[in-house]
């Protein structure tokens, strides 16, 4: 099951994403390198094909649920 969008935000602030903005209940992050990416702060767990399109978007292709747990 994905993680909730709180722990995606603090993974994301981790390797180095920083919070630009917001849109209603959505988070802006900008990386250092100007990747950019949303996240959705609602109270459910993020559905699995949003979590597998952030880490597409951040170039995390390889990345697993498992992998991206430990970070």
């Amino acid at each position: 099951m994905p993680p909730c969008p709180k722990v995606v935000l603090n993974k994301l602030q981790k390797i180095g994403f920083e919070i630009k903005r917001s849109s209603g209940s959505h988070l802006i992050l900008r990386h250092q390198d100007e990747r950019q990416t949303y996240v959705a702060m609602h109270i459910k767990d993020l559905p699995e094909g949003i979590f597998r399109a952030i880490l597409k978007q951040k170039n995390f292709q390889k990345m697993n649920l498992i992998q991206f747990k430990k970070l």
